[in-house]
């Protein structure tokens, strides 16, 4: 998703170029009006760290983002990237990764120029901007384009996620927390903004999510079949025709965002189990989010083991999977979880559930 930053003064552009490099950008390209007499005291320290070059007019210098560049480029700008109206320089900033930049942030001026993009972000790096104190509003992907900048704000922050997970989107770890571009994690991209299937549903839906989570408890999924069962099929089938978002997304997919947020919404699981958390695997020691793992195999007592452990202790090879099933077992035995001999997935020779 995008970002957009309007106000970036000389600290927080420091704090921004930092955090660019975090993200894994390693290249910038200044572009400033040659003819412009002011631009000397920003064109002049910057040659020590990249090639200038004169095109139509317009200077161009381009050189590597390092730790070691970024405080000479953060000097350049001592008002920052988008100081005070006024003092605002014809210089413009572009930071990105030379190598496969798609999918890592790149930062690129606004087209008003009293703007800064941040292109190909995501939440983590957007909850990331918000505690170094960047006031930002990414581009909601569940908003229709003219309504598709949110003023972010602490009632937004929903990751949480710890300080030590990496930014860059090479080091994330896709099956102990990281989920798609735009979710990257557990049930957190969910949004109760939905006329189209506001207008089908009832009580009876509530009262359908409310006995699956009492059901189900830790590992409970909401019903999708059975939620629109509960309304007319010509109701259903208006929705998917009118709901922009099933032109975007598959169905089922909306409708499970949607009952998770008015599940949380109607405080469903208050007082019946906590919410999967982030923790550390007591085998590996690595960063995970509980919901990544199989629930429906784990009591939440039972997840303290990040979800490529127990798939190797599970489905591994024979030889390896017992050394790994045995060694978790025996770590576990001296913490104070332990495993259920009732559980289906917890066999002695790792063999598949029956």
């Amino acid at each position: 998703m995008p970002i957009r930053i309007v106000a970036l003064d000389g600290p927080k552009t420091r704090l921004l170029l930092d955090f660019c490099i975090d993200c894994g950008c390693d290249t910038f390209a200044l572009k400033a009006n040659a003819d412009d007499p002011r631009m000397s005291e920003v064109l002049e320290p910057l040659t020590s760290i990249g090639t200038p070059e004169v095109v139509r007019r317009v200077t161009c210098i381009k050189g590597r983002l390092d730790r070691t560049t970024v405080g000479t480029l953060a000097q350049a700008f001592p008002g920052g990237l988008l100081p005070a109206i006024g003092s605002q320089r014809e210089a413009s900033l572009a930071i990105r990764r030379a190598e496969e930049p798609f999918g890592t942030v790149q930062m690129e001026p606004g087209l008003s120029g009293r703007s800064v993009v941040l292109s190909y972000a995501n939440d983590l790096q957007a909850e990331a901007l918000f505690r170094l104190g960047i006031r930002v509003s990414p581009g909601r992907p569940d908003l229709r384009p003219k309504e598709g900048w949110l003023d972010y704000g602490p009632d937004n922050l929903y990751l949480h996620a710890p300080t030590d997970l990496s930014l860059d989107p090479r080091q994330f770890d896709g099956k102990r927390w990281a989920g798609s571009s735009e979710t990257y994690g557990h049930d957190w991209y969910n949004c109760l903004d939905n006329e189209y299937i506001q207008r089908w549903w009832t009580a009876k839906h509530d009262d359908a999510l409310r006995k699956a989570v009492h059901e189900q408890l830790w590992a409970w999924e909401p019903p999708t079949e059975t939620l629109t069962a509960l309304a007319p099929a010509a109701e259903i089938a208006r929705w998917k025709a009118e709901d922009w978002r099933c032109q975007r997304w598959v169905w089922y997919n909306i409708l499970r965002n949607y009952a998770i947020a008015r599940a949380k919404e109607l405080r469903l699981t208050k007082g019946i189990f906590p919410e999967p958390a982030w923790s550390h695997c007591q085998l590996c020691g690595h960063t995970f989010h509980q919901s990544r793992l199989r629930r429906k195999w784990l009591s939440q007592d039972q997840a303290s083991v990040c979800p490529i452990c127990f798939d190797e202790a599970i489905w591994g090879s024979p030889r390896r999977c017992s050394s790994t099933f045995g060694h978790w077992r025996r770590r576990l035995k001296e913490s104070p979880i332990l495993i259920s001999g009732r559980n289906p997935a917890i066999t002695s020779d790792c063999r598949h559930p029956k």
